[in-house]
């Protein structure tokens, strides 16, 4: 109850007007069995897919690193010995996200088929195959490339290392 006004108030008006008494306040927690149900399902679904996104990221943990070490490789040591070292790189990842008895024995064409057979699309052509073929094996001054299409196959095998579908 309001405390009496005192007889020397202002508004007249307002003599005799008792204040309110609010309501209880509402609880957050569900009322009903069935919205504690739905909100624990919904609970689960949001850590169900969040575990699948940490997942995700965590097996895509070889692709990161890849392309940190291709970039790095650019503006440390220059493009032809990135090149140089492109090879190795894309067989390692290649058997981070295949069977090692797929990956190991191939060479060649059948090693250029296995890396576009793998993205879906065709990322390394003729020309850009040969010259990965060869950097492994040829001193980075004799590979005979220019800078454009040096530069072109870096960027291509940065694009297999984020395209490929790993199985695994």
């Amino acid at each position: 109850m309001a405390a009496p006004l005192p007889d020397i108030f202002g508004n007249y008006a307002l003599r005799g007007i008792e204040e309110i008494t609010l309501p209880a306040t509402i609880s957050w927690l569900p009322q009903t069995p069935a919205s504690g149900v739905l909100l624990a399902t919904i609970a689960l679904i949001a850590v169900m897919i969040a575990m699948r996104f940490w997942r995700r990221y965590r097996s895509n943990r070889y692709r990161r690193e890849a392309l940190q070490l291709v970039d790095q490789w650019q503006r440390n040591l220059g493009l032809l010995e990135t090149v140089h070292r492109l090879p190795a790189l894309i067989r390692g990842v290649a058997l981070k996200a295949y069977a090692r008895e797929e990956v190991a024995s191939l060479s060649g064409s059948a090693w250029l088929d296995f890396l576009n057979g793998r993205c879906g699309e065709t990322v390394f052509d003729e020309t850009q195959g040969q010259i990965l073929l060869s950097a492994a094996y040829q001193a980075p001054e004799q590979l005979g490339a220019d800078e454009a299409s040096v530069q072109a196959l870096i960027d291509d095998c940065k694009r297999w290392i984020r395209q490929h579908r790993s199985t695994g």
